[in-house]
């Protein structure tokens, strides 16, 4: 357990968002401090880990993207530089505008589906997009024009089928990265609810209203 954090809950938050923001901001975007960074699905759980990794490796700019005005008021007061709607159709012009014309150097991806083609375009030429989750759909149609004028390298990552071993480097590389500012209690998520653990239908009930922010935990007596 991290030294800075003595509740085992709080605690017990942290691995998964660790290993996997930790793997697409830099073993895939390969995030360079002074960079731009994108996160889709920013209020999210993993997504409120990216930011702070992303600010813990001084990323020059960030952005972060949610569907909720509530969230988007949040990630600004947690430091996001500007805070964009996915399905606002001008959303990508607005990240175009902040960086100067240039664009997300480094994007993290957790929508997906008919919002990336925007995404391809609020991407700086030769950055790096991440896909990590497909919550706006699977599918969609690809401009392939577009991925090819901006250069634009594209990678997916998942834990399912990873093994063992590189789960292990991935969390070394990780606690060689972020190890002393985890101690220090710097790095942690906030937890929206508590249901004890008989509670887990009410839970995962609460949890598909997206009315969340941070982390729903489950408690034993």
């Amino acid at each position: 357990m991290p030294q800075g954090i003595e509740d085992p809950a709080l605690a017990a938050t942290l691995p998964i968002a660790l290993q996997t923001m930790h793997d697409a901001l830099v073993a895939h975007g390969r995030m360079q401090a002074g960079q731009s960074v994108l996160i889709h699905g920013a209020s999210t759980a993993v997504g409120l880990m990216a930011v702070q990794i992303a600010r813990h490796m001084k990323a020059g700019w960030i952005c972060g993207s949610s569907t909720s005005i509530t969230k988007r008021e949040r990630l600004r007061e947690l430091g996001v530089d500007l805070t964009v709607d996915p399905l606002a159709p001008d959303w990508a012009r607005q990240v175009l505008e902040a960086t100067g014309g240039r664009g997300a150097e480094v994007v993290v991806d957790m929508l997906a589906g008919p919002v990336f083609n925007a995404t391809l375009a609020a991407t700086a030429i030769e950055g790096r997009i991440v896909n990590v989750g497909r919550l706006a759909g699977r599918t969609a149609n690809f401009d392939f024009d577009l991925h090819a004028l901006r250069r634009v390298h594209y990678s997916g990552v998942t834990f399912r089928t990873r093994t063992p071993e590189q789960v292990r480097q991935i969390t070394a590389h990780m606690l060689r990265d972020l190890g002393p500012v985890l101690d220090a209690g710097l790095l942690r998520l906030p937890v929206d609810r508590s249901f004890a653990l008989e509670q887990g239908a009410q839970a995962l009930a609460y949890m598909q209203t997206n009315r969340h922010f941070g982390k729903i935990i489950l408690r034993a007596a």
